[in-house]
């Protein structure tokens, strides 16, 4: 019977048009072609099919996706829920991720005309060289993708089981086991084997108006080499309250701290927000961000990009819904 049955379609469609300009120093980031139209859209589909009176939940799903990289994507997906009672659900879920490839993976370069003046542009760079290629158009350049390299997806199988508890009207907790088996490495650089580790989460309501939620991760994996993957913090602990002060005002403040990678040492960082709605439609919002140092160095865990310093800084929002 359609009784049973909890079915949830859709889908996106997003052009974008992006154009790169960069310059400083002696290692000048480009793209090639500057300017770029890109198309995305997918369509997704699922469903929730309850079984003995519904204790038993099968959630099986589909999401196709097209993309101007790689053309075609299909990432299925199938979860599985037991509800002994109204406080425990215990689920487990299998899900095949395909990420396409960022556009500075298969556009961007490396311009070393200024150094090629002074160094071999094609001599490999043990041997005193730039290791670079000469470009009938661009001149001396290091491509991250290599003419006539092929542009592929990162095909990840995760797996996760799952448990939550409610304790009490005030008191949920979530506890998570994943492994992520990475299939298939694509042009962005991650050289990751498996990943997997340990995620909890509590969330308690102290007051009708303060709720306190605290989260942590723990990741472990290794890369294609056998070593230690480092590209994730191995600990990472958030922890927030969210308060309401009145119908019109809330004020929340997180901390965050974050384990060493191989790119950027541990950080502790902590986030103060109050936001004010004098007006139904109208927001405005002051956050004070990284309030323990002057700054620190973030790490962008997508490799095709730098990492960030963020710096103590006051931000102020103004938002408005019609």
């Amino acid at each position: 019977a359609l009784d049973n049955h909890g079915l949830v379609w859709g889908g996106e469609y997003k052009n974008s048009r992006n154009s790169f300009t960069y310059n400083g120093g002696s290692y000048n980031l480009g793209m090639d072609p500057s300017s770029k139209t890109d198309e995305v859209y997918s369509l997704f589909i699922q469903d929730d099919i309850r079984f003995g009176k519904g204790q038993f939940i099968l959630t099986p799903g589909l999401k196709y996706g097209h993309n101007d990289y790689t053309g075609e994507t299909y990432q299925p997906s199938l979860r599985a829920a037991y509800l002994p009672s109204e406080a425990t659900t215990l689920w487990a879920a299998a899900t095949r991720s395909e990420a396409e490839p960022s556009r500075l993976a298969v556009d961007g370069y490396l311009d070393l005309n200024t150094l090629a003046q002074y160094v071999p542009c094609t001599l490999p760079s043990s041997s005193g060289g730039l290791g670079g290629v000469q470009d009938p158009e661009l001149g001396c350049v290091i491509k991250f993708l290599d003419d006539g390299e092929a542009v592929e997806s990162s095909v990840i199988l995760t797996y996760e089981l799952g448990y939550r508890q409610k304790l009490s009207e005030r008191l949920i907790l979530d506890n998570t086991l994943f492994y992520d088996d990475y299939k298939h490495q694509g042009n962005d650089g991650s050289n990751a084997e498996y990943i997997y580790g340990y995620e909890f989460n509590g969330k308690y309501l102290a007051t009708q108006d303060w709720k306190l939620d605290l989260s942590y991760v723990y990741h472990y994996g290794r890369d294609q080499q056998d070593a230690p993957n480092l590209t994730l913090p191995k600990h990472t602990v958030i922890a927030s309250s969210y308060y309401t002060y009145n119908i019109h005002t809330d004020l929340d403040l997180s901390y965050y701290f974050l384990d060493d990678t191989k790119s950027v040492g541990s950080y502790s960082r902590l986030d103060l927000r109050v936001e004010h709605r004098p007006l139904k439609d109208l927001r405005l919002s002051l956050t004070a961000q990284n309030l323990l140092e002057d700054e620190h160095i973030e790490s962008n865990y997508d490799t095709t990009e730098g990492n960030s310093v963020v710096e103590r800084a006051v931000i102020a929002k103004v938002s408005y819904a019609f």
